[in-house]
């Protein structure tokens, strides 16, 4: 975090360092100002790391409370995957620095869930991909500071047309009304990549095993390629 403040300084954003995860507040009965201050003082500790086939958490960091943030943070994400478990198709969107998480996120599940995945720059799904968008579309928005307007647009028209969407970053009030689940921030860009591409880790992961596969061995894949 010190990073991020130093870098928002020199390029001279306003350094928030406030994150909300909308969902874990109402489904976890917390007060939202607390569930932002353990995302704002533990970001780290506030997510489980997968190892091996369990989650390592470093418990003598973790309160009882902080560690019901990461349950509700958990069962909202498997509710919403086991969900999908019939899923056509999981798109991952998003512009500029945002690029690179889509297709992450699009690489990830398709990984471990064998589900058919595509990754566009955000606007660019506007103008054909978006013909195939159903209510078995599941769509990882990504969204950015400069395009927030017309990436609100977009999701408006992705739930018009029945699609779950799962929006990530810069979350306007209209924005959070309108995804499935949403994860915001207000820190700089360059400075949130590593922990926005995290829910869609737990997606991908619960995803898989709620379709019968071990996240851990994916189908034809190994620790190292020998050609």
């Amino acid at each position: 975090r010190e990073f991020g403040k130093l870098l928002a300084q020199e390029l001279g954003f306003d350094y928030y360092d406030d994150e909300i995860l909308t969902e874990i507040a109402k489904k976890s009965g917390l007060a939202q100002s607390y569930v932002n201050s353990v995302v704002e003082n533990t970001p780290l500790q506030s997510y489980p790391i997968t190892y091996g086939k369990t989650f390592l958490l470093f418990n003598d960091m973790v309160t009882d409370a902080q560690w019901k943030v990461i349950q509700t943070q958990n069962d909202v994400l498997k509710e919403l995957a086991q969900k999908f478990t019939d899923m056509k198709v999981f798109i991952g969107l998003g512009s500029g620095a945002h690029y690179g998480l889509a297709g992450e996120a699009s690489i990830k599940v398709k990984e471990m869930t064998l589900t058919p995945s595509e990754c566009y720059y955000s606007l660019e799904y506007r103008h054909g991909p978006i013909s195939i968008a159903d209510k078995r579309t599941v769509v990882a928005y990504f969204v950015s500071k400069n395009t927030c307007v017309e990436d609100e647009k977009l999701i408006s028209e992705l739930k018009a047309l029945g699609a779950c969407v799962i929006a990530l970053g810069c979350i306007t009030e209209g924005i959070e009304k309108l995804a499935d689940v949403s994860y915001k921030t207000d820190i700089c860009e360059c400075a949130n990549l590593p922990e926005l591409i995290i829910p869609l880790q737990y997606f991908g992961c619960h995803l898989a095993v709620a379709k019968g596969y071990d996240p851990d061995a994916p189908q034809n894949l190994s620790k190292a390629i020998i050609l």
